[in-house]
């Protein structure tokens, strides 16, 4: 479910253990295009 890949990766993102959520969500290609998603919708300081 796309609902729990981003609380996974919320979760994740709280605790700094991005790789290990990564190895929890079910197909690390989804998992990459997941988080490009959510890495566009951050602001970044360049």
């Amino acid at each position: 479910e796309a609902g729990e890949a981003e609380a996974a990766l919320g979760e994740a993102f709280a605790r700094g253990d991005l790789d290990a959520a990564a190895g929890r969500v079910v197909g690390l290609k989804y998992t990459r295009r997941l988080l490009d998603a959510v890495l566009e919708k951050l602001p970044f300081d360049d």
